[in-house]
C-alpha cells in the first residue's frame, strides 16, 4: 500500500476498488493514499457466499491431506456423473505439493502453477474446461486463486490449511458462480501448519481461528472480512456449515476412512544376495515411507511420473547407495537419512560415494546416449521436458548441474550394468540381448522406448533397481 503514496498529489475524485480488503485494514490503505475514512464513502459487499456448504475437517496425524483429499474428489465426482460440465478445483500450498497429489491422483487432473508459461497454463485451462477432457479436477497453486470464473465449480478442496483468509476467501470464491449449490472444504492436520514466509495481511491468524475456534465458520469468516459476525442462521437461505449442522459432511469422513492404505513391505528373499544391508542409522522403513502408495499409482499414472516420484524421495542421491567399492548401501558418513538420501550438507554425490566421473560412466554417456528426437530430452536425467517442468533449475549448494535429476538415473543404469547378478537378473526380466560391444548396446537400449512405456527404458531400469533395492514393487 505504500506503493500509493504518489497518489496523493493527484487532486481529482479518486475510486477505490478492492475485492478482499478488511476493515481492520481499510486505515492502513487511507494512509497510504492520504485521504480521511471520516470523509469517505464506503461500500462494501458482503463476502459470505449463501450457497457453499463450509467444511473445517481435521485429520489424524497418520493420514496424508493429498490422500484424504483425492479420496473426497473421487467420491465428489460419483455425484456429478450426470453433468459433464461439473468442475472441481484442489489447491495445494506448494509446487512440490502439487507435484506429489498429481503424481498420486487415480484419475487425471490437469495442473496449474504460477511458473508455467502463459502458454502452458491457457492448454491447461482449455483442456480442464473442454467437455470432451477426462480431467474433471484441476490441481493449482495459489496462482488460480483469482480470475477464473466458470460458472460450474462444484466444489474447491484446499489441502491443508490455506496461508490466510484472503486465500480461502478468494479461493472458495471460484466454486457456485452460477450460484448453485457447492462444496467448499479444507482438509487439514491440527494445529494447521504456518509457513515462515506468511504475510500478517493475509490473515493468516485469522485463518486458523476459523479452523479451530468453536462456532459458526460464516461468523468467523464474515466478522473478519465484513466487520460484521453473520452465523448461518442469519443469512439468508444458507447453507450449514459444519459447525452449525453439528457434523462434518458424510463424504469427507468416507473419504478419511477409507483412504488407500499402504501395502506391507515384504522382504526378499530371493534377491538377497544381492539386497545390501542397511547401515547404523535410521531403519530403512523411513526411506520406504510413501513407496507402496507411489508403486499403487504407478498402475494407473503415466510411468514418466512414477519414475519422477522415485527420484524425488531419493532426493537426486541414489548415486549415494551404490559406492563404487563394494556397490553396497550409503557410507557410514552420511548416516543413510531417511527418503531424503545424504544427509552431508552441502549435498555432492559424487565425492561422498567416490562414484566420481573418472569410474567411466560420463564416457558412457557421451558415447551411448542419444535421445529419441520426437520429444525434447534433459540431458540430464532423460526426463522429456514436458514431465519435469519447473523442476530443471541449479539447487545452490545442492545437485550438480541444472537438473534436480541430475544424473540419477544414468548412475543407476552403470550401477546394473557394473553388478553381474543385477545385468544378468535384469536381461531375463527386460529380455535384453547385448551384443558384442556391451556397454555400447546397451546404452543404445536404455535410450529406446520400452514396449510397456511411454518413456525412455532407462527410467523404466532406474525404476526396476529400485524395487530390487527397496521391495517396493
Amino acid at each position: 500500500m505504500q506503493a500509493l503514496i504518489h497518489l496523493r498529489r493527484a487532486t481529482v475524485p479518486k475510486i477505490f476498488l478492492t475485492a478482499t480488503l478488511v476493515p481492520d485494514h481499510q486505515q492502513l490503505l487511507a494512509d497510504a493514499v492520504g485521504i480521511s475514512l471520516a470523509r469517505t464513502l464506503v461500500l462494501r459487499s458482503p463476502t459470505a457466499r449463501p450457497n457453499h456448504r463450509l467444511q473445517m475437517a481435521s485429520i489424524p496425524h497418520t493420514h496424508k491431506p493429498p490422500s484424504v483429499c483425492l479420496q473426497l474428489a473421487s467420491l465428489l465426482m460419483k455425484t456429478w456423473d450426470n453433468d459433464r460440465a461439473t468442475r472441481g478445483i484442489i489447491f495445494v500450498r506448494s509446487l512440490k505439493k502439487l507435484d506429489q497429489l498429481s503424481g498420486l491422483s487415480p484419475f487425471p487432473v490437469c495442473t496449474y502453477h504460477g511458473q508455467m508459461s502463459d502458454q502452458e497454463k491457457d492448454v491447461q485451462l482449455g483442456s480442464w474446461l473442454s467437455d470432451k477432457s477426462p480431467a474433471r479436477w484441476m490441481v493449482s497453486t495459489t496462482a488460480l486463486l483469482h480470475g477464473v470464473d466458470y460458472p460450474r465449480v462444484d466444489a474447491v478442496i484446499f489441502s491443508e490449511a490455506p496461508f490466510g483468509l484472503y486465500d480461502f476467501v478468494q479461493g472458495a470464491g471460484r466454486a457456485g458462480r452460477s450460484g448453485q449449490e457447492s462444496f467448499v472444504a479444507v482438509i487439514y492436520h491440527n494445529p494447521p501448519s504456518i509457513m515462515p514466509d506468511e504475510n500478517q495481511y493475509g490473515c493468516p491468524v485469522e485463518m486458523r481461528a476459523v479452523l479451530t475456534t468453536p462456532m459458526c465458520r460464516r461468523a468467523s469468516i464474515s466478522k473478519v472480512m465484513d466487520g460484521d459476525e453473520l452465523p448461518c442462521s442469519e443469512v439468508p437461505d444458507s447453507l450449514l456449515c459444519d459447525f452449525c449442522e453439528g457434523q462434518i459432511d458424510p463424504l469427507i469422513i468416507e473419504a478419511i476412512e477409507s483412504r488407500p492404505k499402504p501395502t506391507p513391505v515384504q522382504e526378499n528373499i530371493a534377491n538377497r544376495d544381492f539386497v545390501p544391508q542397511p547401515p547404523p542409522g535410521p531403519p530403512p522403513a523411513a526411506l520406504l515411507t510413501g513407496f507402496a502408495a507411489q508403486a499403487n499409482a504407478r498402475s494407473r499414472k503415466e510411468h514418466a511420473d512414477s519414475v519422477k516420484d522415485l527420484m524425488e524421495r531419493f532426493s537426486g542421491c541414489f548415486s549415494c547407495r551404490i559406492k563404487s567399492d563394494d556397490h553396497g548401501p550409503c557410507h557410514e558418513e552420511c548416516g543413510n537419512s531417511g527418503i531424503s538420501g545424504c544427509s552431508v550438507r552441502p549435498h555432492r554425490p559424487f565425492e561422498c560415494t567416490n562414484f566420481s566421473y573418472k569410474r567411466g560412466w560420463i564416457d558412457w554417456k557421451k558415447q551411448s546416449f542419444s535421445w529419441p528426437k520426437d520429444v525434447k530430452r534433459c540431458f540430464f536425467c532423460g526426463f522429456s521436458s514436458v514431465t519435469v517442468d519447473y523442476a530443471h533449475k541449479d539447487t545452490p549448494g545442492g545437485f550438480p548441474g541444472i537438473c534436480r535429476y541430475s544424473d540419477t538415473a544414468l548412475t543407476a543404469a552403470w550401477h546394473v550394468l557394473n553388478s553381474p547378478q543385477l545385468f544378468e537378473k535384469l536381461q531375463k526380466e527386460f529380455s535384453f540381448v547385448p551384443e558384442q560391444d556391451v556397454k555400447g548396446s546397451f546404452g543404445t537400449w536404455l535410450t529406446q522406448y520400452g514396449s510397456d512405456s511411454k518413456d525412455v527404458r532407462l527410467l523404466s531400469v532406474f525404476s526396476w533397481l529400485c524395487r530390487q533395492y527397496f521391495n517396493c514393487s
